[in-house]
């Protein structure tokens, strides 16, 4: 077998693993070929084209040799040097929840089926009008780090710590601006577990646009919103008494 990557041929080796149990339980290629530890770590990086050259015999006997792609296993990880001239390289998939995080210009290129359709997947739930909707396609939605250097424009939404949020602000996501406590005229967190019912009222964080007809507490009081905010409000509850809402309990 000719193992062949970064334009480089080799006899080796390989094993398949559909589940490394010494992986995290990734499917993974452990790959074993005549090279030094330290050539080896220099060849099998992330993301390297590679593949796997075997000759095989067609119907009528003759000989063909067959090339077949495995940059599909696009992790490095662990080389073991065998002390007999060979070292043993492990390759392995990303799961789907590690490609969500990736940047779709960031995404192996050998994935390219899979990128084309998650950028639709995407462009597509970004449509999607009611906050409520949204919520239920809540695992479509990209991850806040994979938006890290990107410009967002208001509207566009993304998950964090199992939470839906949507940008209110226009602007290029930076690692230190995270959604939550000082990020409120960024990000809004968009609330999936409170009925807005006087029993189940949602709780208000200070970076929520109100509806008309829903109930919100805040600080042990209850209230009711008279008119709807249309955009996120930061005020105390208490400060929009008359304007937006009435304290009701």
């Amino acid at each position: 077998m000719i193992i062949k990557i970064n334009g480089r041929q080799m006899e080796g080796g390989i094993q398949t693993r559909m589940n490394d149990s010494a992986w995290d339980g990734r499917e993974s290629k452990a790959i074993t070929v005549e090279m030094g530890y330290t050539d080896a770590v220099a060849l099998f990086g992330n993301d390297v084209p590679w593949s796997v050259v075997q000759d095989m015999e067609r119907d009528d006997g003759s000989a063909v040799q067959v090339e077949n792609d495995m940059s599909e296993y696009a992790i490095s990880g662990p080389i073991t040097d065998n002390r007999d001239g060979t070292v043993t390289v492990r390759m392995g998939k990303y799961r789907e929840e590690e490609l969500m995080h990736i940047p779709l210009a960031e995404v192996p290129a050998s994935h390219g089926d899979a990128v084309k359709l998650r950028g639709i997947i995407e462009a597509a739930v970004q449509g999607i009008a009611d906050d409520s909707d949204a919520l239920t396609a809540k695992a479509l939605y990209p991850a806040w780090e994979a938006l890290h250097g990107v410009y967002v424009d208001t509207g566009v939404r993304f998950t964090y710590e199992g939470k839906l949020y949507k940008v209110i602000s226009a602007h290029t996501v930076a690692p230190n601006w995270i959604p939550g406590e000082g990020t409120q005229s960024l990000y809004a967190c968009i609330d999936e577990s409170h009925a807005g019912t006087p029993a189940d009222p949602i709780p208000y964080d200070g970076n929520m646009a109100l509806t008309e007809g829903l109930y919100y507490s805040q600080y042990g009081t209850v209230y009711l919103c008279t008119r709807s905010t249309g955009n996120p409000v930061y005020n105390a509850l208490s400060s929009l008494v008359g304007l937006y809402v009435e304290a009701v309990a």
